[in-house]
Parts: C-alpha cells; sequence; structure tokens
C-alpha cells in the first residue's frame, strides 16, 4: 500500500506541473543558443572596439582643434606685437629725421637727405605692411584649418554618437541572448526533472505490477495446490492410487461416453494424461485427465453442465470431455477428437 501511495503522488505531482504547451527544447536548442550568446558577445566586443577608436580619433582632433585655437591666439599677439613694432619703428624715424637744434635742421644738408629719408621710412612702412598682411593671412588660413577640424570633429561627433548607439543595441542583443540561453537552460531542467519523475513513477508502477503479478501467482499456485489436494483426495476415495493408469477410470468414462468410443477415449486420456487427474502440462497449463486448456475450461463446463466445476475433478474433466465430442461431432466435423493432439 505505501508503494501505491508513493505512486499515486507521482502521478499526482505530474498531473500538477502539466507539461506546458511549450515544444520540447534539446540539447542542439541548447547549444545553438549558445552559439547565437557568443555571436553576440562578439559582435558587441568589435562594436566596443570600433567606439572605442572612434573616441580616441574624436580625441585627437579636439586636440588639433585644441592646438589650432592656441595658434591662432598666438597669430593675433603677434599681428598685434607686429603691427606696434611698425608703428614704434615709423615713429623712431619720424622722431630722428626732426632732431636738431633751431632751424638748422633745415640747411641744404638735412634738405638734401629728406628724400632718402622719406624713402626709407616708405620702405619700412612697405616691409612692415607685408610682415603684418603675412601674419593675417596665415591667421585666415588658421581660421580654415579650425573650420575644417570643427567640421571634421562634428562629423566624428556623431560618428561616436552612432557607434555608441550600436554597442547599446549589441548589448542589448547580447542581453536577449543570454536570456534566451537561460530560459532553454531552465525548460530543459524542467524537462529533465519531468523526465526523472515519469521514469521513477514508470519504475514504480513495474515494481508494484511485478508485486501484483507475484502475489497473484502465489495465489494462483496456492489454489492450484489445494484444489490438487482435494482432486486428490476426490480420486483417492473412488480408488485412484498414482500410477494406476487409466482403467480406474473406465467406469466414468463409460458413464458419460458411448460404449463404442470407450476404448478410444481411454486411448486419449492414456496419450494426454496418463490417467493422472492432477497432471498439468508446464508449457500449455493443460489440465487434468484429457488436458483442458484453463483458459477455456469454464466455459466448456459451463455449457456441459458443470458450471463451477475444477478442472482436476475426475468425472468433471470426463463429462466435460465428451461432451466436447459430442458438439464436435454435432457439427459436422469427422474427426470427433479434432481438439485433442492425441488421437484413438
Amino acid at each position: 500500500m505505501a508503494r501505491l501511495a508513493v505512486l499515486g503522488t507521482l502521478f499526482v505531482a505530474l498531473a500538477a506541473v502539466a507539461v506546458p504547451a511549450q515544444a520540447q527544447v534539446s540539447e542542439g536548442d541548447i547549444r545553438r543558443a549558445e552559439t547565437s550568446a557568443a555571436e553576440a558577445l562578439e559582435g558587441l566586443r568589435r562594436a566596443e572596439a570600433d567606439l572605442a577608436s572612434a573616441e580616441r580619433r574624436l580625441d585627437r582632433i579636439a586636440d588639433s582643434l585644441a592646438g589650432v585655437g592656441e595658434r591662432l591666439v598666438m597669430k593675433e599677439t603677434d599681428i598685434e606685437t607686429g603691427r606696434e613694432e611698425a608703428r614704434a619703428r615709423i615713429a623712431m624715424m619720424y622722431m630722428s629725421a626732426g632732431s636738431g637744434e633751431g632751424a638748422s635742421w633745415l640747411g641744404l644738408e638735412r634738405m638734401s637727405q629728406l628724400p632718402a629719408h622719406t624713402a626709407y621710412l616708405g620702405a619700412l612702412a612697405e616691409q612692415d605692411r607685408d610682415a603684418v598682411n603675412r601674419l593675417a593671412t596665415s591667421r585666415q588660413e588658421l581660421l580654415r584649418l579650425q573650420e575644417t577640424i570643427a567640421v571634421t570633429m562634428g562629423e566624428q561627433e556623431a560618428a561616436v554618437a552612432r557607434l555608441a548607439a550600436v554597442v547599446e543595441a549589441k548589448r542589448a542583443d547580447l542581453g536577449t541572448a543570454r536570456g534566451d540561453v537561460e530560459a532553454l537552460r531552465a525548460r530543459w531542467q524542467q524537462q529533465e526533472e519531468e523526465r526523472r519523475a515519469r521514469e521513477e513513477a514508470e519504475r514504480l508502477r513495474r515494481e508494484e505490477a511485478e508485486r501484483q503479478r507475484q502475489q497473484e501467482e502465489q495465489q494462483r499456485r496456492e489454489e492450484a495446490e489445494r484444489r490438487r489436494r482435494e482432486a486428490e483426495e476426490r480420486a483417492t476415495r473412488i480408488g485412484w492410487k498414482p500410477g494406476a493408469g487409466v482403467e480406474p477410470w473406465r467406469p466414468l468414462v463409460q458413464k458419460h461416453f458411448p460404449a463404442e468410443m470407450v476404448d478410444g477415449a481411454l486411448r486419449v486420456m492414456h496419450c494426454e494424461s496418463r490417467g493422472d487427474p492432477l497432471v498439468v502440462n508446464r508449457y500449455s497449463a493443460a489440465s487434468g485427465l484429457f488436458q483442458h486448456l484453463p483458459y477455456y475450461w469454464p466455459s466448456r463446463a459451463t455449457r456441459a453442465g458443470w458450471d463451477g466445476a475444477d478442472i482436476f475433478d475426475p468425472e468433471a474433466n470426463i463429462a466435460v470431455s465428451a461432451w466436447l465430442v459430442r458438439v464436435t461431432v454435432a457439427g459436422g466435423n469427422p474427426d470427433p477428437w479434432a481438439h485433442w493432439s492425441c488421437k484413438p
């Protein structure tokens, strides 16, 4: 009963965790999911590497832009310094040209030098303007370079933003892939637990069935032994002894078989059982004097008018055999002993 209780508990547990409407998970499914997760991880690593490379390039562009800015500041300073120096030189030349006491500087000698001074001042001013213009041109080039670098930096920032979005998407893909792996592993584990539960339930069912079979077999053996003892007692009461052959049964054969079939019936009995009313064929389980099969005996005994009679009862076995012979002949079969392998 304890085994039956355990078996019932297992079946109830299986019913409680009725397999959900999901496809069965195989080890191949898990391996494919793990491969997808590995590919997602590799894709994330590549995307992170691309993002890191883009960020480094952005840092270099930012450094370049900062360097150009510093150079522009220096260039502004150089231009302003050049202008100040040019103004200072011009002022110095004018001061030098006008130096002297009283009006002596208006002498012929000074007057003769004036054109040269004027030309020098003009040349000097022209040089200063050229220098300042070159500085201004260089400044314009730096401004254009700054603008170009700023545009490039904007483009690189956009590229970094796009790559960052790709990285986030790859991380999400990796999370989904890993989630799929975990879900499949969990489902696989559930399947394995259910399979083991079914196997355990089946094992207990088989053990219980075998126990019942053995119990029934023991009961059958005990019942057969009881019937054998009873049949032996009945046979003994009518004078039968083991090894006596078929002659002790002649009166019963004469009682139930036609006179012309008595000797033939005894020959069939001898062939089938040697006159032992308790014999059982170890292969077919055929039993009794005429070796009826237990499967057919209850029906034959009932129809022959011996309902409930024991197969080992000598008279019942003989009477049912005589009835079967009559039925066979009445059915048009030319061989009255068609149900036996032994013949008269």
